[in-house]
């Protein structure tokens, strides 16, 4: 029996050093952001599909996707947004699935960024929202991805709050401190969990 943890949160909130965390925590991970970059990086269905809504413009030399024009595109236009999550959702999806498929017991860890705006918490046992100020997310956005202000807001503004996705959250970690005070928390929250998992288990 495998437990499947999601661990989502706003943009640069810290997901990452938390899946680090659980990496050499010997735990398996399931990356959404890194399925997206590989439908979106070559000539696939999906990327075709982008070409014909947003315009080949949005696409490089090779098929992929110019990921810096399609963001200006979406991130100042709600429906357009809606349209690319359309258009993405489902083939992330069928392939978080697929990886899942293979993961036969323990704890699986999958990242999933927009995991309440897109209403996939229904698949997992558990949801862990990362999250920081505001304030702090909009700094690193800004210095991570070399954006302007009006820039990185409005991609923090696509997202749903903080405070709707902690109604949403299992478990919830502000993640403020060092990376060591995040660990901590996130060593705390594990234990929960694999103590959940080793129930699931004995159950099944």
């Amino acid at each position: 029996m495998t437990f499947y943890l999601a661990v989502t949160g706003g943009i640069a909130s810290g997901k990452s050093t938390a899946d680090s965390y659980f990496k050499e925590q010997g735990l398996q991970i399931i990356d959404s952001d890194e399925i997206a970059h590989n439908l979106l990086e070559k000539d696939t269905e999906v990327t075709k599909r982008i070409a014909q809504s947003f315009g080949k413009e949005c696409l490089l030399s090779n098929g992929g996707v110019n990921r810096k024009r399609l963001g200006k595109i979406v991130f100042n236009d709600s429906e357009k947004l809606t349209l690319l999550n359309q258009i993405t959702h489902p083939a992330i999806l069928a392939e978080i699935e697929k990886k899942k498929a293979v993961i036969k017991s323990g704890v699986c860890i999958v990242d999933v960024p927009l995991l309440f705006e897109s209403n996939q918490q229904k698949y997992y046992d558990a949801s862990l929202l990362i999250y920081v100020p505001e304030k702090v997310q909009l700094e690193r956005l800004m210095r991570r991805n070399k954006l302007s202000k009006e820039d990185a807001m409005a991609r923090i503004k696509s997202q749903m709050s903080t405070s709707k996705k902690l109604k949403l959250a299992t478990y919830s970690v502000a993640n403020t401190g060092t990376i060591e005070v995040l660990q901590d928390k996130l060593s705390k929250i594990l234990q929960e969990v694999k103590e959940k998992e080793d129930a699931m288990s004995k159950l099944s």
